[in-house]
């Protein structure tokens, strides 16, 4: 089964691989918790593969800047954390597939 992440999921994503401890205390993640995280990841499991466009990277870099978040690697370890440990990136038409 195929799916999207929008930037807000991918940044709670991304700032509780990092460091939960900041999730519910960062702006742009300050209403999610732990909790919220674990039933994310819970979620993504369930896909095959995830579609991330560029303007929900873009958006999600930005956003990840103003949460105090180091992007480097970052999508990454989402990646790993879903159940897959490459990212495929196709630039022409579909953005990156984590899978």
């Amino acid at each position: 089964m195929k799916g999207i992440i929008d930037a807000n999921l991918l940044l709670v994503l991304v700032v509780g691989l990092n460091d939960p401890r900041l999730l519910g205390r960062k702006k742009h993640v300050a209403e999610y918790c732990k909790e919220d995280f674990d039933v994310l990841c819970g979620v993504l499991n369930d896909f095959d593969r995830l579609l991330v466009t560029p303007n929900i990277i873009t958006e999600c870099s930005n956003l990840a800047q103003h949460a105090v978040v180091t992007a480097d690697g970052a999508l990454a370890r989402a990646a790993q954390s879903i159940n897959h440990a490459s990212v495929n990136f196709n630039h022409v038409r579909t953005g990156a597939l984590l899978y």
